[in-house]
């Protein structure tokens, strides 16, 4: 294996993985950790209350968002854990997540149930891992010297950082579109 290639492993007494792989071998580069995520806006308000199709569709797209400000994409995704308040409704978190992994290896996967999520309205959250091939993208989102964060986007030295934007070297935001 080479750069970013990544392939599955699996065993016959196992049976068929529909939609994930049992095991992810990642050739070598930069280990991307996703904290979980939630359906929220930008204000923190609660997208798709009672609508699990969307919370996924919304946790699944902050995933992709913090991957492209790291310089990657979905496709760079080993591992995704998925906590479900309803694991009932799983069909429809697939269905959503089916159209965000359509490559030939996709991530290893796990589906846990919980009493709770950090808000009665959240009906899933979801966390990934996620290696970068070497030498490509990368930084857009890393933290100034200070070791200040604040959300995703590029950070000057003082560590100082806008919402989903970056900031050039005179500290003014520059807004990329959401």
């Amino acid at each position: 294996m080479t750069g970013g290639a990544r392939r599955a492993w699996s065993h016959d007494s196992l049976g068929p993985a529909k939609g994930f792989s049992r095991a992810v071998e990642a050739a070598s580069g930069r280990t991307i950790y996703l904290s979980g995520q939630v359906s929220t806006d930008r204000s923190g308000e609660v997208v798709g209350v009672g609508d699990m199709t969307l919370q996924a569709r919304t946790c699944l797209d902050k995933l992709a968002l913090l991957l492209d400000v790291a310089g990657g994409s979905m496709k760079d995704i080993v591992e995704l854990t998925m906590y479900v308040t309803d694991m009932s409704r799983m069909a429809e978190v697939q269905a959503v997540r089916a159209g965000y992994f359509d490559g030939p290896v996709p991530p290893a996967m796990t589906g846990v149930q919980v009493v709770a999520l950090a808000k009665p309205e959240f009906l899933i959250e979801m966390a990934a891992t996620a290696v970068i091939e070497e030498g490509r993208g990368g930084g857009r989102g890393e933290v100034g010297g200070d070791g200040e964060q604040g959300r995703v986007g590029e950070q000057g030295g003082d560590g100082e950082q806008g919402m989903l934007g970056e900031q050039g070297g005179d500290g003014e935001e520059k807004r990329r579109p959401s």
